[in-house]
């Protein structure tokens, strides 16, 4: 199976949504853009796991092809209060 990575990031809408405690950006590893968007959906702060879920709130854009990668976040950029 291949990996594949995968930035993930609030839209500026749904930024203005969320002063703090919440994720704003993702670096995932994962095999595909849904897989990538649940890792980021398990890892969400207050903006909720749903928020990473719906293409209308986040943007999702594939980066590179991971060789020696676990499945999961590389990075996480977190605003926290």
């Amino acid at each position: 199976m291949s990996y594949f990575l995968y930035h993930l990031r609030l839209t500026h809408e749904a930024a203005a949504r969320f002063a703090y405690d919440c994720a704003q950006a993702f670096v995932i590893c994962a095999s595909s853009p849904h897989a990538a968007r649940e890792v980021a959906a398990i890892n969400a702060g207050d903006e909720k796991p749903d928020t990473w879920r719906d293409p209308k709130l986040t943007k999702c854009a594939k980066i590179g092809v991971a060789t020696h990668c676990p499945t999961g976040v590389i990075v996480q950029d977190f605003y926290e209060s």
